[in-house]
Protein backbone atom coordinates (compact mmCIF):
# COMPACT_ATOMS: atom_id res chain seq x y z
CA UNK A 1 0.00 0.00 0.00
CA UNK A 2 2.73 2.45 0.99
CA UNK A 3 4.59 1.59 -2.20
CA UNK A 4 1.50 2.26 -4.35
CA UNK A 5 0.96 5.65 -2.72
CA UNK A 6 4.62 6.56 -3.23
CA UNK A 7 4.46 5.58 -6.91
CA UNK A 8 1.26 7.60 -7.40
CA UNK A 9 2.73 10.65 -5.65
CA UNK A 10 5.85 10.45 -7.82
CA UNK A 11 3.73 10.17 -10.97
CA UNK A 12 1.69 13.22 -9.97
CA UNK A 13 4.85 15.22 -9.24
CA UNK A 14 6.40 14.32 -12.60
CA UNK A 15 3.18 15.18 -14.44
CA UNK A 16 3.00 18.54 -12.65
CA UNK A 17 6.59 19.42 -13.61
CA UNK A 18 5.89 18.49 -17.22
CA UNK A 19 2.81 20.73 -17.25
CA UNK A 20 4.84 23.63 -15.86
CA UNK A 21 7.54 23.10 -18.50
CA UNK A 22 4.91 23.14 -21.26
CA UNK A 23 3.55 26.48 -20.08
CA UNK A 24 6.94 28.23 -19.87
CA UNK A 25 6.85 31.57 -21.65
CA UNK A 26 9.28 32.06 -24.50
CA UNK A 27 10.29 35.66 -25.08
CA UNK A 28 10.49 36.47 -28.77
CA UNK A 29 13.48 38.53 -29.85
CA UNK A 30 14.51 40.21 -33.06
CA UNK A 31 17.78 41.37 -34.55
CA UNK A 32 18.12 45.02 -35.46
CA UNK A 33 21.07 47.10 -36.62
CA UNK A 34 22.19 50.57 -37.54
CA UNK A 35 25.36 51.97 -39.14
CA UNK A 36 28.08 52.71 -36.61
CA UNK A 37 28.89 56.00 -38.35
CA UNK A 38 32.41 55.03 -39.38
CA UNK A 39 33.78 56.50 -42.62
CA UNK A 40 36.55 55.22 -44.85
CA UNK A 41 39.98 56.85 -44.41
CA UNK A 42 38.87 58.41 -41.11
CA UNK A 43 39.80 57.26 -37.64
CA UNK A 44 36.79 56.36 -35.58
CA UNK A 45 36.01 55.25 -32.06
CA UNK A 46 37.11 51.80 -30.97
CA UNK A 47 34.67 48.92 -31.25
CA UNK A 48 34.70 48.65 -27.45
CA UNK A 49 33.64 52.29 -27.08
CA UNK A 50 30.96 51.99 -29.78
CA UNK A 51 29.39 48.99 -28.08
CA UNK A 52 29.58 50.60 -24.63
CA UNK A 53 27.93 53.77 -25.94
CA UNK A 54 25.24 51.77 -27.77
CA UNK A 55 24.39 49.87 -24.57
CA UNK A 56 24.05 53.15 -22.68
CA UNK A 57 21.85 54.65 -25.39
CA UNK A 58 19.63 51.57 -25.48
CA UNK A 59 19.27 51.66 -21.71
CA UNK A 60 18.30 55.37 -21.75
CA UNK A 61 15.66 54.56 -24.38
CA UNK A 62 14.24 51.79 -22.19
CA UNK A 63 15.37 49.00 -24.51
CA UNK A 64 16.55 45.80 -22.84
CA UNK A 65 19.12 44.40 -25.24
CA UNK A 66 19.70 40.66 -25.08
CA UNK A 67 22.89 41.05 -27.14
CA UNK A 68 24.96 43.92 -28.58
CA UNK A 69 27.70 43.28 -31.15
CA UNK A 70 29.45 44.88 -34.07
CA UNK A 71 29.26 43.53 -37.59
CA UNK A 72 29.06 44.42 -41.26
CA UNK A 73 25.92 45.12 -43.27
CA UNK A 74 26.91 42.59 -45.94
CA UNK A 75 26.77 45.09 -48.78
CA UNK A 76 29.48 46.18 -51.18
CA UNK A 77 30.62 49.75 -50.53
CA UNK A 78 32.53 52.10 -52.83
CA UNK A 79 36.15 52.50 -51.77
CA UNK A 80 36.11 56.29 -51.44
CA UNK A 81 37.40 58.34 -48.53
CA UNK A 82 34.49 59.65 -46.51
CA UNK A 83 32.08 56.95 -47.66
CA UNK A 84 30.44 54.66 -45.08
CA UNK A 85 32.42 51.53 -44.19
CA UNK A 86 29.37 49.31 -43.85
CA UNK A 87 30.12 48.50 -40.22
CA UNK A 88 27.02 48.26 -38.04
CA UNK A 89 25.99 47.89 -34.44
CA UNK A 90 23.79 44.80 -34.28
CA UNK A 91 21.44 44.19 -31.38
CA UNK A 92 19.06 41.46 -30.32
CA UNK A 93 16.09 42.88 -28.42
CA UNK A 94 12.75 41.71 -27.19
CA UNK A 95 10.18 42.03 -29.94
CA UNK A 96 8.18 44.28 -27.63
CA UNK A 97 11.09 46.80 -27.64
CA UNK A 98 11.21 47.08 -31.44
CA UNK A 99 9.56 50.51 -31.62
CA UNK A 100 11.80 51.95 -28.90
CA UNK A 101 14.91 50.71 -30.72
CA UNK A 102 13.60 52.09 -34.01
CA UNK A 103 13.20 55.44 -32.29
CA UNK A 104 16.98 55.63 -31.83
CA UNK A 105 17.85 54.57 -35.37
CA UNK A 106 17.84 50.77 -35.34
CA UNK A 107 15.98 48.80 -38.00
CA UNK A 108 15.49 45.18 -38.99
CA UNK A 109 18.19 44.34 -41.56
CA UNK A 110 17.16 43.68 -45.14
CA UNK A 111 17.18 39.89 -45.61
CA UNK A 112 18.50 40.25 -49.17
CA UNK A 113 21.70 41.89 -47.91
CA UNK A 114 21.33 44.69 -50.42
Amino acid sequence: MKRTVLVLMTAVAVASMAAIADTAVTVESIVMERPDGSKQCEPGPSKKNLLRDAKKELSRAGVRAVEVASGHDGRVHAQICGAPTGRVIRIRVRASDREKAAGIGFSVPDASGG
